[in-house]
């Protein structure tokens, strides 16, 4: 795929693979609409309290139906609540109805410049609340143009005068007591001239249009944006701009410019950022700009296809743009370093889905009906078959058809879908298994790599120190200590096997996506052990490509400054000894491409049968690690006893038994290092305790009972 502006979206369809598909039905309403009555009904999604919302004025009746943005609560079982309720108001001519987000109040919209209130357990707390009016050239006059629930006990206002925030009274405030009027108390307002608007309830931001829509110099008319932000009892008075339209292709030349429509704005969160989305059919482009406390400006400009009909979602991050003419999605990832305003992927049609389980209807539904409502961030009403879907991506889909890794890998790292860290892991798999060149391979793993690296500089810990899972680490320092083990250690035979040679077994724990602070996927050397390397051990891949493909993830891994695992120089060097590759490992220990540790130390110590200079590496190693314990046990397991003196002497405060280093020397049946052994210690004045005193009485009867003339012999 390349980056190319498409023309024409691609109307061909690759078998059954898909970008984009409708989950779920989030609601079916089907039987509302299938009633026998032909009485009035209005529609409405609550985006606040996420509710569906059919107001039948005539009737005097609503039906209320609350969603869940997401599959998974219907696929737990539990369906949508509905709920009818009746009412009465003083004007038949409802049309706009609302819940409060504690559920205890109903509002009605019946009158352009008045909302009555009703309460739903006590009908006798309903008032009426009327907007501010104003001087208007000489006329008194106002009109709400939207009412919101901004906080449970918040009421905004949006009138052709400004914005107007209540503060709304308790249900137990003497405000509704009979003798008294009951109202909302007005905390903050705005004046100024509001043409129309669009309000984001989840991130409780106002954009309105407000003055009168000008003519810029190049022809393009303008229109001027102000920003709102909606606190607790506060509004805040953001940035404004001018928003300018170009004069379609088909205007009539010479006439007014058409102004940017209410319709064509949708506010949306990206990446952690605001942005207000205008969609212009008209004129073929979709442009976002960046909303900051301080001001709006544009960001970007996105082409629409020639001669299509276009509506946008923002979908984990990602703009999907749905083209209704040609029936097929585009998507665009505006974090790209590059090519931000061309598609990600190739246009394929939306995945057509069943209807609803509650439906005698076992017709697909076939996607971009003409009854299709877009609704953001992800939503579709079919208000002609009574059906509420949302929309997500299909990133299955997506991997099976994008050929580039390196571009398919970032899009990956920026996903909050659950799936998206195991689709990375088998991706990662995939390259190896298709033996992708290495130069590929660096990329890849310099992309993962950068991420974890930026993580552990801002958090200031290690990758492997919070939330990842330990891997065992059999070779510590306690067990280097523990004799038999050494022993072990220095007579093993190495042996690639299904764990590899003197390599810790990976315990199968649960794939955890930790995340950094900006959202992306943390890959941290434990996953790639265990889900990358550690399957290829067992079926037997190339040695020899596997040894350059570990080679080249130390290696990015150093270059973004992470400390490496142990457990995958240990991997390393199971992978060289396999291929009798010792000059290449003495040239990596020595060129410290493999790093000192205790645990590689260890791992070179079995290795002196096969490869004897793999003893002095491993002693050298311990040395420029400082682990002097750990040397002296070395020297003891080898019992070279007069080499374990000479260290002693030369390095105090170490921790060591006499008793056994006395021990070591007796079982060598050769007085003179015995007798060597016994004086250095007694000059140093550690013979003592109970556990010396087998080696005492040896002493004794060797070199103070004996006639002197045997003193020294075997």
């Amino acid at each position: 795929m390349s980056d190319t502006q498409p023309s024409e979206p691609a109307r061909e369809e690759r078998g059954h693979v898909h970008h984009v598909k409708l989950n779920t039905c989030l609601l079916d309403f089907s039987d509302e609409l299938s009633s026998e009555t032909d009485s009035k009904k209005i529609i409405r999604l609550d985006e606040s309290t996420s509710q569906l919302i059919i107001l039948y004025p005539q009737e005097g009746k609503v039906v209320r139906m609350v969603y869940a943005n997401t599959s998974s609560v219907l696929a737990s079982g539990n369906r949508p609540t509905k709920r009818e309720i009746r009412f009465s108001v003083q004007n038949k001519d409802v049309t706009c109805a609302k819940f409060s987000p504690d559920d205890n109040y109903i509002a009605f919209q019946s009158n352009p410049s008045m909302i009555e209130f009703i309460h739903l357990r006590e009908e006798s707390q309903a008032f009426i609340q009327s907007c501010k009016k104003s001087n208007w050239n000489g006329q008194i006059r106002n009109s709400i143009l939207g009412f919101y629930w901004t906080y449970s006990d918040n009421m905004l206002f949006i009138t052709l005068n400004g914005l107007d925030l209540y503060q709304f009274p308790p249900t137990n405030s003497t405000s509704f007591l009979p003798s008294r009027k009951k109202e909302m108390k007005a905390i903050k307002d705005f004046k100024q001239q509001i043409n129309w608007f669009v309000y984001s309830a989840k991130h409780r931001v106002v954009l309105a249009s407000t003055g009168v829509t000008s003519v810029t110099a190049s022809g393009h008319s303008s229109t001027c944006i102000q920003g709102f932000y909606l606190e607790h009892n506060n509004i805040v008075k953001l940035g404004k701009f001018n928003m300018e339209k170009k004069q379609p292709p088909s205007a009539t030349p010479n006439k007014m410019p058409v102004a940017v429509k209410q319709e064509e704005l949708t506010i949306a969160s990206i990446y952690g950022r605001l942005y207000c989305i205008h969609t212009d059919n008209s004129n073929s482009v979709v442009t976002l700009y960046l909303i900051t406390r301080d001001d709006i400006r544009k960001f970007l400009e996105i082409r629409i296809p020639s001669r299509e009909e276009a509506h946008v979602h923002v979908i984990d991050n990602l703009l999907v743009m749905h083209c209704t003419v040609s029936k097929v999605a585009l998507i665009y990832d505006i974090k790209r370093k590059k090519g931000q305003e061309y598609p990600f992927s190739e246009p394929l049609p939306l995945s057509p889905t069943a209807p609803p389980s509650t439906t005698s209807d076992h017709t697909t539904v076939q996607p971009y009906q003409g009854s299709w409502v877009f609704f953001s961030p992800n939503l579709i009403l079919d208000e002609e078959k009574g059906y509420l879907w949302d929309v997500s991506i299909d990133l299955e889909g997506i991997a099976a058809s994008c050929s580039e890794r390196k571009k398919l890998i970032h899009f990956v790292l920026r996903r909050s879908m659950p799936s998206s860290k195991e689709l990375l892991l088998r991706h990662l798999r995939n390259s190896i298994q298709d033996q992708e060149s290495l130069s590929t391979l660096a990329k890849l793993f310099d992309c993962i790599n950068f991420v974890l690296a930026k993580d552990i500089n801002k958090r200031g810990i290690d990758d492997d120190n919070e939330g990842t899972p330990k891997l065992d680490r059999s070779s510590t320092r306690s067990t280097i200590k523990s004799s038999s083990d050494m022993h072990k250690l220095l007579t093993s035979s190495p042996n690639l096997h299904h764990s590899g040679v003197g390599l810790p077994s990976s315990p199968q724990v649960p794939l955890h996506t930790n995340r950094n602070q900006d959202g992306y996927i943390l890959v941290t050397q434990q996953d790639m052990y265990q889900y990358v390397f550690l399957p290829f051990v067992e079926q037997g891949m190339d040695h020899q490509f596997m040894i350059g493909v570990i080679t080249e993830y130390t290696r990015s891994l150093h270059f973004n400054h992470v400390t490496v695992d142990p457990l995958l120089y240990q991997l390393l060097i199971s992978y060289l000894v396999r291929n009798d590759k010792f000059y290449q490992l003495h040239q990596m220990l020595q060129y410290h491409v493999v790093s000192d540790s205790a645990h590689v130390a260890c791992q070179l110590l079995s290795l002196e049968s096969r490869y004897p200079p793999a003893y002095q590496l491993a002693l050298d190693m311990f040395k420029r690690l400082n682990t002097d314990e750990e040397i002296l046990e070395v020297l003891l397991t080898k019992r070279q006893i007069v080499l374990a003196l000479r260290f002693l002497r030369s390095h105090r405060n170490l921790q060591y038994s006499v008793a056994r280093i006395l021990d070591i020397a007796a079982t060598e049946n050769d007085p003179t290092l015995f007798y060597t052994t016994y004086k250095f210690f007694e000059a140093r004045r550690e013979i003592k305790g109970a556990e010396c005193a087998g080696a005492a009485q040896h002493f004794q009867q060797l070199f103070v009972s004996a006639p002197s003339v045997n003193r020294f012999n075997k």
